[in-house]
């Protein structure tokens, strides 16, 4: 288990992206550029881009980029339901700046900072000595380094040229306790806790951060940082859309990872398992070198989206990465074009190569660096 603490893991660096509008040159920027998609489907990027110090705050703590990137990748694509990548362009943390959050190391204040009435009213995380069930019977009181919010991490959504709506991922941990002696909050009670949070957090944007107001969208994600294997991301595994002041109603988010070989993925997806079993004994039958490959499985409602392999050669040669590279695209036949398949491919020393299949593709595209 992946086990978070403050300072260990503060996920995902905020930016703060302003505009400032004054005269047609401002109102011209205020609409922005929008950048052209690499893939179908993306979001468009909105200029202009500027950080602010909160990028610069956040990047000297000690960040899992597993878990950051994926974050962001997967609260867009939840996201799509709500504000359509055809319609809609993006920046990133306007308002949720360092000053909002204040991730401060003694956790005194903003929404990130210990829930102080005196000195930190709008503080989110529980105050020390705070007790929770845990699972398996009894209650644990909230330590200096137990925090159950880890981060938020803001999209803005822009339509035409106006801000259309925004997206919040709320980065939580229910494991507390001393690194090797952790206990898990009782899920009910992490429940209530994360939905009570992620509300007075609404509130707080609507009533204090000028441009958002009662009617704006807020599309809420939930995120569980402890996922089954240290090499694996996170999970989200709640949403919900509040469409104007009256609250959201919150549904489940069926998604998993899986690791190749595993038990655990023969018995979610044995065709699965079978074809990766398959496409690791072609390479062995044909190339006398060693190799270590594992893949990383990305399940929504039980239905593999995308399956990420990660491929390790021992070659010494250029003809040996090659002969490895083209082996390994062939073999992709293995595999089912009804999800996305990457193939990353390294040696002892460099990343020599990536092959990549869309779904519903038969084609791959294949880069080599050498």
């Amino acid at each position: 288990m992946k086990k978070a603490k403050w300072g260990q893991l503060a996920l995902a660096a905020i930016l703060l992206l302003g505009v400032v509008g004054c005269g047609d040159k401002d109102k011209e920027k205020e609409s922005g550029e929008a950048l052209e998609v690499i893939k179908e489907g993306d979001y468009a990027a909105l200029l202009p881009y500027q950080s602010s110090d909160a990028s610069i705050k956040h990047a000297t703590l000690n960040t899992n980029m597993i878990d950051t990137l994926q974050i962001g990748t997967g609260l867009m694509e939840l996201s799509k339901e709500y504000f359509s990548s055809d319609t809609h362009t993006f920046r990133e943390g306007e308002f949720l700046d360092f000053d909002t959050l204040d991730a401060a190391t003694d956790q005194s204040s903003g929404l990130l900072g210990r829930f102080n009435k005196k000195t930190n009213s709008i503080g989110l995380n529980p105050a020390i000595k705070d007790e929770f069930p845990v699972e398996g019977g009894g209650t644990v009181k909230i330590g200096a380094s137990d925090i159950l919010l880890l981060d938020i991490q803001e999209f803005d959504w822009y339509k035409n040229g106006e801000l259309a709506g925004l997206s919040l991922a709320f980065v939580l941990n229910d494991e507390v306790g001393e690194e090797n002696n952790t206990q898990r909050i009782r899920e009910d009670k992490m429940d209530v806790y994360a939905k009570e949070t992620v509300r007075k957090a609404v509130n707080y944007i609507r009533k204090k951060i000028p441009g958002v107001g009662n009617d704006l969208p807020i599309f809420v994600a939930l995120y569980d940082i402890n996922s089954v294997d240290e090499a694996l991301p996170g999970t989200f595994y709640q949403a919900a859309f509040f469409e104007t002041k009256i609250d959201g109603d919150f549904y489940d988010i069926k998604e998993n990872w899986v690791l190749f070989p595993t038990q655990q993925a023969t018995d979610l997806d044995g065709a699965t398992a079978a074809s990766f079993d398959r496409y690791k004994a072609a390479f062995k039958n044909v190339m006398p070198q060693d190799v270590s490959m594992i893949a990383k499985g990305h399940y929504m409602k039980n239905a593999l989206q995308e399956l990420r392999i990660q491929v390790t050669l021992h070659a010494s040669t250029s003809g040996e990465v090659m002969t490895a590279v083209q082996l390994l695209n062939k073999e992709l036949s293995e595999f089912p074009s009804d999800y996305m398949i990457t193939v990353d491919i390294q040696t002892d020393t460099s990343h020599v190569g990536v092959i990549q299949r869309d779904k519903g593709a038969k084609d791959t595209n294949v880069i080599t660096l050498m």
